[in-house]
């Protein structure tokens, strides 16, 4: 043996080292990290707490990516080559059980110096399954990921995302109850961990029960004991930047949440927060909580304005909305794809009065081209101001040569072109322009209007990380929703079109004003004084 790491001396600081199981977990498995390269595993903070804070029953309620299933596979794979655990993984899917054994459990296995597994035979290794004999020992153990397991006997059981398995139904969160969780022999361990998905079900039960226990001190061979870790658990979750401007309605969460934790915040971590609600949204309570009751408060099913279209009918803003004839009537297009005949489009009619956008008409269509929209527009009562179309209308239709632009043009509508921006810095001035918006219950309500299609506008779910992706299901809403952000992203354009200096004088005044009126989000009338 003597040479396969360099030396004898080498060889035997190694087997020096191996008698410790924090040094084996920090520096003898090989990982693949979020950016794809292959590293020495290492417990981040988080992990190291959980480690060093272990129970029987551990329930893990958790903040997004913070890496404890890749721990427990590590440290499964640690137990069941070094204590001769039989440890068993049970995942939501069949995906992500195939994925957590190749990526994580195999992978770990075959990077190992091969001086280490010299001392093991392999007895399985098939596609969920290795199983070994520590040739010192003669000891036979296995780690099994699967979506379930009943039957024999376990030493270690990790059971990721409870809440997903919950909702699967079919009965598959009371297999896990009944049947995985008996299997592990009294006095070894259990993790179950996931974020929140509701107020109900199997995993919402065990958390309130750990956390119970935990503050009872609580903590017998079969007592659940509820592990919190919050987004700013993460040592990641930080932005430097001493200059990014947080708006005062988060400082007033941060402050709450110290009155409420006694947690005092970095500025990198707030500046973290802030950047990371302007995507999430109405999820970030969900995906990133700051404590338990926060995580199983949120809104868990992924649609984007849920706060903002509550508010709308909360506030009577959908409602009678007329037709003001001194004002112009400014149109928003969503142009469907580029095609002659199959067309899918939007349009959005709206006036600027005052502190508000009265949005005050939706038109919406499918199978027709340009010079069809066109006509029905001119039908309308409507004195119209300035056409805004995306980017895209610059692009050339099947069969004719020319852009929709110069088409639109030919037919007498000469369109402003709006920027090209990312999707979800649409959602986010979305977002912001809603809470000025008027609605006409008649035109832009009642089933699949305009209305209708904002307040359900969802996040598409990815079953594989069980989680919502940032990108929208395509369903009906899509388009009408579409118009509703060409018409966000023109007017963010038109009043943000200032430098820098300029920019931090606007919040600030937006932040006196914030003060002084009962309606904090009052923008609308700070940037016609500015402007």
């Amino acid at each position: 043996m003597a040479g396969l790491l360099g030396g004898r001396s080498e060889e035997y600081d190694l087997f020096q080292n191996l008698k410790s199981k924090e040094w084996r977990l920090d520096n003898l498995y090989k990982i693949i990290d979020q950016d794809g390269r292959v590293v020495t595993f290492k417990r981040n903070t988080a992990q190291k707490k959980l480690f060093d804070n272990l129970k029987y029953w551990n329930v893990i309620l958790k903040a997004r990516q913070q890496g404890f299933t890749t721990f427990a596979c590590i440290d499964y794979l640690d137990d069941t080559l070094f204590l001769g655990m039989n440890s068993g993984m049970i995942s939501h899917n069949l995906a992500h059980a195939q994925s957590t054994f190749d990526e994580k459990i195999k992978f770990a296995w075959d990077n190992l110096p091969q001086t280490i597994k010299n001392m093991f035979y392999v007895q399985g290794d098939n596609a969920n399954r290795l199983k070994v004999k520590n040739l010192a020992t003669n000891k036979v153990s296995s780690i099994y990921v699967s979506t379930g397991f009943r039957g024999g006997t376990l030493q270690r059981l990790h059971i990721s995302e409870m809440s997903s398995i919950d909702r699967k139904g079919g009965g598959a969160a009371k297999e896990v109850i009944t049947g995985a969780i008996p299997a592990v022999h009294p006095g070894n361990i259990i993790i179950m961990e996931s974020t929140a998905k509701g107020n109900d079900g199997s995993f919402y039960d065990i958390c309130k029960t750990g956390e119970e226990n935990a503050i009872n001190g609580k903590c017998g061979v079969k007592d659940w004991y509820l592990h919190f870790f919050s987004w700013f658990d993460d040592d990641r979750n930080v932005i430097h930047d001493d200059n990014m401007i947080i708006p005062i309605e988060e400082r007033d969460y941060f402050t709450k949440l110290q009155e409420e934790t006694g947690v005092i915040l970095t500025k990198s971590q707030k500046n973290w927060y802030y950047k990371t609600h302007l995507t999430q949204g109405d999820d970030m309570k969900q995906e990133y909580p700051s404590t338990v009751k926060e995580a199983f408060q949120a809104a868990v099913d992924g649609r984007f304005f849920t706060t903002q279209t509550d508010r709308v009918t909360k506030e009577g803003r959908l409602c009678d909305v007329p037709y003001d004839s001194r004002y112009p009537v400014d149109t928003w297009w969503d142009l469907g794809t580029a095609t002659s005949r199959k067309d899918s489009m939007s349009v959005l009619f709206t006036q600027k009065i005052g502190a508000w956008i009265h949005v005050i008409d939706f038109f919406g269509c499918n199978g027709e081209g340009l010079p069809y929209v066109v006509r029905e527009l001119n039908k309308k009562p409507y004195t119209y101001g300035r056409h805004f179309a995306p980017h895209d209308i610059e692009v050339k239709e099947i069969g004719t040569g020319k852009t929709r632009l110069e088409i639109a043009a030919d037919l007498g509508i000469r369109f402003n072109v709006l920027p090209r921006l990312p999707f979800i810095d649409g959602i986010e001035a979305s977002r912001l322009i809603m809470d000025r918006c008027l609605f006409d219950e008649e035109r832009c309500g009642g089933k699949k209007g305009l209305f209708e299609a904002l307040k359900n506008f969802k996040k598409d779910w990815d079953e594989n990380l069980c989680r919502f992706r940032d990108t929208p299901v395509k369903d009906w809403t899509s388009d009408p929703v579409d118009s509703f952000r060409m018409m966000s992203i023109g007017i963010r354009e038109d009043f943000f079109d200032m430098d820098k200096e300029k920019d931090y004088y606007f919040i600030r005044k937006q932040e006196e004003e914030y003060a002084r009126n009962s309606n904090p989000l009052d923008l609308f009338g700070i940037w016609k004084k500015k402007i």
